[in-house]
């Protein structure tokens, strides 16, 4: 919450509209980016490995015009991450959460529900053997009969 009022404040300091290319990513997005940029696909720019990105933190953007928006944003504690990666901010500021872990123990979760015998710790914790599973995982996800849904509490249609 506090990035987002952050953002409001130096929005309304500016008087401009901020456009955002990229905030938060889950692991899995981050992973293929990742991917793909080492494979020189897509034509990425830089793009961190999946347990170094501030991206899956929920605390990092991408915008436009980082020149002109660079004294604003950081007059209200985003940093700007310099001329290698130049449209990047990260926040920095106390009392603030970082999600990162989340959506890395719902996978390791989700892959557990659908493969009982090859199970992974589930800590949020991006280690190789979770990066392994990330990478056998389908692109599709994970099936979707009727025991998954039922025991995921959710229902696929």
């Amino acid at each position: 919450m506090a990035a987002k009022k952050a953002l409001e404040k130096a929005i309304k300091k500016r008087g401009k509209k901020l456009i955002i290319s990229s905030v938060y990513r889950s692991i899995t997005s981050q992973y293929l980016r990742y991917k793909y940029f080492k494979q020189g696909q897509c034509g990425l720019p830089l793009t961190s490995i999946p347990r170094k990105s501030t991206h899956q933190t929920g605390l990092a953007i991408d915008i436009e015009d980082y020149k002109g928006w660079q004294p604003y944003l950081e007059s209200e504690g985003w940093k700007w991450f310099g001329a290698f990666d130049s449209d990047h901010f990260d926040f920095f500021r106390s009392g603030v959460s970082d999600i990162s872990k989340l959506p890395i123990k719902s996978f390791q979760q989700l892959w557990n529900l659908n493969n009982p015998e090859d199970k992974l710790l589930e800590n949020g914790v991006f280690d190789s053997k979770t990066e392994k599973r990330l990478n056998q995982a389908l692109a599709d996800g994970f099936p979707k009969g009727e025991k998954c849904s039922i025991e995921c509490g959710f229902i696929f249609q």
